[in-house]
């Protein structure tokens, strides 16, 4: 019989998620011109928050209820990876839902008697001089994303193995184009997942190294609740700053967390908010210095159950 584990997709489940958390680079600090003389607009392409500015972000709406109690103010977005403004909602998103598998995956092989020990944070980096590397940059800095495409998934197939290699058994995979502080080219791959690392490996060309700062505080906590915190915190910071490019996935499971062996099944219940204090229907509002307040629509909250079974 197959094991399962549901997971709850509401927002505030991390305790203090969003406090705290910054996008890698603030788009208005980066350079013109990085270091090495690279053209920074061929690198940027590929960035989240570097695309056209959507106009769903100047639109506010007051939550408020028939009775005139006002609860806050919320913001729309649209939801995409190349908007200034709403790129950060795009990164979040996604950084709750590949948490969510993490977890999931944990607590799944967990019923099934298989110990998978805390979350790692490995760094896989290929040497500068990798034929791949070269051919990567320069498909790059000439602008064509199918050429840079297939290069990087080379690449990344290749680090996938290194990573299974050095003992991962179950992660996701985040590649990045660029290395931050001061911003240049730099192929790396960020590994999050389960697994018992080998320092004494050694692998000619290919650089593996073990983030120390994220595991230090891991392997501290035995609340696994700051645990999920420090994870979805992490995948956000990754996110911020990943090699973006549509038709191709920005987060990609391997080894047990992969889709063929760990199935997931989503299940959404929507229902119309409620006022805390009086308990009538909370509606989207705006307010008219003629007309007053008036109501656009009912505020719904939308809560995912996520099944996540062993296959």
């Amino acid at each position: 019989m197959s094991e399962s584990v549901c997971v709850s997709d509401c927002e505030n489940r991390f305790m203090g998620a969003g406090s705290g958390v910054y996008p890698a680079l603030p788009r208005k600090s980066m350079p013109d011109v990085a270091e090495g003389g690279e053209n920074i607009e061929k690198l940027q392409a590929f960035l989240p928050g570097h695309g056209e500015e959507c106009l769903e972000w100047t639109i506010y709406r007051t939550l408020r209820c028939e009775n005139g109690h006002e609860l806050r103010v919320i913001r729309y977005n649209c939801h995409q990876w190349t908007c200034p403004q709403c790129y950060e909602k795009w990164c979040w998103e996604r950084a709750m839902k590949c948490a969510d598998r993490i977890r999931g995956c944990y607590v799944a092989y967990t019923e099934r008697l298989y110990c998978l020990g805390k979350p790692k944070h490995v760094i896989v980096s290929p040497s500068p001089d990798h034929p791949l590397v070269v051919e990567f940059k320069s498909a790059l800095l000439k602008g064509d994303p199918i050429e840079s495409k297939a290069c990087l998934d080379k690449l990344q197939k290749m680090a996938v193995e290194m990573a299974k290699r050095c003992g991962m058994r179950a992660f996701v995979v985040i590649a990045h184009h660029v290395r931050l502080d001061p911003l240049r080219f730099g192929v790396h791959f960020h590994i999050v997942g389960f697994g018992q690392v080998d320092y004494q490996a050694r692998y000619p060309g290919w650089i593996i190294k073990l983030q120390k700062q994220f595991w230090n505080y891991i392997k501290r906590q035995t609340s696994w609740v700051k645990i999920w915190n420090r994870v979805v915190h992490l995948i956000f910071y990754l996110l911020t700053h990943a090699y973006v490019q549509d038709g191709r996935h920005t987060l990609r499971y391997y080894g047990l967390m992969s889709y063929n062996k760990l199935h997931c099944e989503m299940k959404t219940v929507s229902e119309v908010m409620r006022c805390p204090e009086c308990g009538a229907p909370v509606w989207e509002c705006s307010y008219d210095e003629q007309d007053g307040w008036y109501e656009h629509r009912q505020h719904l909250v939308f809560t995912t159950i996520t099944t996540y079974t062993v296959v």
